[in-house]
């Protein structure tokens, strides 16, 4: 009896790649196909199929794998952008930013895809705004401004100094410099009674408030009874003093001193009458 025959083992096609090129099976039996694929971010460039034939050889040319690109990107001003590689390929990243006074609406992000593509949509820039302040009285503040690089004056109505700065600016990041002043009333310092005298303030220290002065007897103010309260937190005078009113006892003194000399002066008009009289009584 013959023995049967031995076979040749079969024996299949052997595939070998380099990345990013890429094999679903590195052994396939005759018959079957091998598999091509390239990894993310690479475009296949041939056939993605290889049939293993009878002579344990691969049919056709072995694919290769190219870089996979985006499109560049265009902005208009204000919006600008840049991208992570000088090559635009997979995973680039391009970054998106505004010019000074303006802020970006929507991601400042996107991303080339493993298909060619940008993912998302460009962003826009919008032109940064203060918001409008307003004031309650007695502060005051200017017309309205909102552009970056305004600015805006406050005051306060009669009767009131400032406190605080009085001009705020527009910044580039939407916000006002600084912080809102207040206004507080102006006020006179009191004024010191004079010696032998007296003050009063009947309207209070506060503008076209009044301090009224006035002395004890036997005494007279050496200026005006009044001050006044002005807009620089002073009075529109200096005190006046209380003097001793000698000039009184003077002219009485005077008076009476006259009165003296009218009676002697009337006695020696009398005296004279009399002896006149007397003189023609005794005459022969």
């Amino acid at each position: 009896m013959k023995a049967s025959p031995v076979r040749a083992p079969h024996v299949p096609c052997e595939i070998t790649v380099s990345p990013p090129l890429q094999v679903a099976s590195t052994s396939v039996e005759v018959g079957d196909y091998a598999n091509y694929s390239c990894a993310e971010g690479y475009l296949l460039v041939g056939e993605s199929t290889r049939l293993c034939s009878s002579n344990e050889r691969l049919d056709g040319i072995e694919p290769n794998c190219s870089l996979i690109y985006c499109p560049d990107l265009t902005t208009t001003s204000p919006l600008s952008v840049s991208v992570s590689n000088l090559t635009v390929v997979f995973n680039s990243v391009a970054t998106y930013s505004c010019a000074a006074g303006y802020s970006l609406s929507g991601s400042n992000t996107r991303s080339c895809q493993a298909d060619g593509t940008w993912n998302g949509s460009a962003p826009t820039c919008e032109i940064i705004t203060c918001p409008t302040l307003s004031a309650t009285s007695p502060l005051i503040v200017s017309a309205a401004a909102v552009n970056i690089g305004d600015v805006i004056t406050y005051s306060c109505d009669g009767g009131f100094e400032i406190n605080g700065t009085s001009t705020r600016t527009c910044q580039n990041d939407g916000t006002w410099s600084d912080s809102e002043p207040t206004c507080s009333p102006i006020t006179c310092p009191t004024m010191t009674a004079p010696i032998n005298g007296q003050v009063s303030f009947p309207s209070g220290f506060g503008v076209g408030g009044k301090a009224v002065f006035g002395c004890n007897p036997g005494h007279i103010l050496s200026d005006n009874r009044t001050a006044k309260c002005t807009v620089a937190g002073s009075w529109d005078i200096t005190p006046p003093s209380c003097l001793y009113n000698g000039i009184y006892k003077f002219l009485w003194l005077c008076i009476m001193n006259l009165l003296d000399k009218i009676l002697i002066l009337i006695n020696a008009i009398s005296f004279l009458l009399l002896c006149n009289r007397l003189v023609l009584i005794i005459k022969p």
